[in-house]
Order: structure tokens, then sequence, then C-alpha cells
């Protein structure tokens, strides 16, 4: 009984010292997921949906300018639908919320932006879809930082549910004693 009970504290003390973070039930941090159709862009913002009181910002990579997209929304289901930007010339793009995703997720950053690159596929005849009206310009600065930074999240954490070291040690401590005890209790009886 005293050689199993060593032989749990050897094998089970480690765990205490070595593990660093252990993350339980996380949700992947929110992202943008693009996709496109010949000159029309779709976009999901995980976890914030489709909208039609936070504008998606369409900004031009190469000339800076901005335009704030209709609030259309498609294919809305449980989250939340796309936003939809129709009959978008060739260029890349950052789409990006007028209020940036919220950081959440384990470890995770969330970004201010996505880029999507439009290839030369519009043709002269584009219709906008029924009540999706054309973007407007935007003349407030993005909230996204000039300097290109794409993190939502301080020092890129996203928070969540990780758990420090010294609380694994501690937890690593009390599972040993509490072996150690029932050994003792079984001794007794």
């Amino acid at each position: 009984m005293r050689t199993q009970r060593l032989l749990a504290v050897l094998l089970l003390a480690p765990l205490g010292f070595f593990a660093t973070e252990a993350r339980g039930d996380c949700a992947a941090p929110p992202s943008y997921i693009p996709a496109q159709d010949a000159g029309t862009v779709f976009l999901r913002a995980e976890y914030a949906g489709c909208t039609l009181t936070t504008p998606m910002l369409r900004q031009d990579v190469d000339s800076g300018t901005i335009v704030a997209l209709a609030p259309y929304c498609v294919d809305a289901g449980d989250y939340g639908g796309d936003y939809e930007d129709d009959c978008v010339p060739a260029g890349t793009y950052r789409y990006g919320l007028e209020t940036p995703l919220a950081c959440m997720g384990c470890g995770g950053t969330a970004p201010f932006w996505q880029i999507v690159s439009v290839l030369p596929t519009l043709d002269a005849g584009c219709t906008r879809a029924s009540g999706n009206a054309t973007p407007t310009a935007y003349t407030a600065a993005p909230p996204w930082p000039a300097d290109g930074g794409n993190s939502v999240c301080p020092n890129g954490t996203g928070g969540g549910c990780s758990t420090s070291g010294s609380v694994l040690s501690f937890d690593g401590l009390m599972l040993v004693l509490s072996l150690s005890l029932f050994g003792l209790r079984r001794r007794k009886s």
C-alpha cells in the first residue's frame, strides 16, 4: 500500500510543476469568414452576426477610401447571417465592423478586419440584390489602427477560460493529498 502511495505521488506531482496552462470548454476566437461570387463578397462576422445597426466597412487598401455597406443581410440563421457587398470592383479590401469584434475565446485574438482580394470578374451589367443599397462614403476614421495592426485584444489575449500553472500545481497537490488520505482511511478499515 505504501508503495502504491509513493508511486502515485511520484507520478502525479510533476503534473502540478510542469503544466503551464489548461483550457477547457473554450470557444474559438471570433473572426471574419469571407466568400465571393463574381463580384459579390459575402462576409460572416462570427459571434456578432449580420445586424442592421452595426455597419460593415470596406476599405480599399490601395487608396484608403472607406465605404459603409448598406444594412443588408443574407442567409440569416443561427449565426446571424452574412453581410452582402454587391458589384465590388477588382481590388484588395479590408472588411471590418464599425464596432470591432469582442475579445473572447481562449488565448486567441479577434481581428479588426479581414483582407479580401476581388478578382476582375465583374461584368458591366452588374445589378445589386433587391433591397441592397449602394455603399455610402464613410468619412470617420476606421476603428482599426493606422499602423495596420489587426488584433482587437491587447497583447494577443482573448481572455476566456485558461487556468494558470499555479492553479494546476494546487490541484495536483490536492489530488495527491486526497489519494494519501484515501489510502490511510482504507488501511484503518
